[in-house]
């Protein structure tokens, strides 16, 4: 097995790194304000949430759009629960899809996001390894938030 530089981090000042992904992007990354990072800047544990909803966001819509469906909107929102003690891991996630689009049926979305869930999120498949993720959606008529 061939191992790749896949991250770099730097750090800046105080408990903030500048982070370098494996295709050069940049993002600052910051300890808790408790521990002297950076209040402005993300803290490495919000970043999950964020992966695993991006994750699941995209391949859903793939498979919805493959089907030529047409979503006028799509918001995915990423609950999670973590442990009160630490290393404080995250213990449960629940997503939220907030989807509206034409002639849409619960059905269908369901069975995106089932096929995003155990085939095509490689975040999902990670984090479920560690922690439940629960999905529930809501259908929204175009136009509304």
């Amino acid at each position: 097995m061939t191992l790749t530089v896949a991250a770099r981090l730097r750090l800046q000042e105080n408990m903030t790194f500048l982070a370098e992904t494996a295709s050069g992007k940049l993002l600052p990354l910051t300890a808790a304000a408790e521990q002297g990072g950076a209040e402005e800047k993300l803290r490495p544990m919000e970043l999950l949430p964020l992966a695993l909803g991006a994750c699941t966001g995209i391949t859903v819509l793939s498979i919805l759009r493959k089907k030529r469906l047409q979503i006028t909107s799509y918001e995915v929102v990423v609950h999670s629960e973590r442990a009160e003690h630490h290393p404080r891991v995250f213990t449960a996630f629940h997503v939220e899809h907030r989807i509206a689009g034409v002639a849409l049926g619960q059905e269908v979305i369901e069975r995106a996001i089932e096929l995003s869930e155990t085939k095509y999120c490689p975040v999902s498949a990670m984090l479920r390894a560690a922690a439940p993720i629960t999905h529930s959606v809501t259908l929204l008529t175009p136009g509304e938030p």
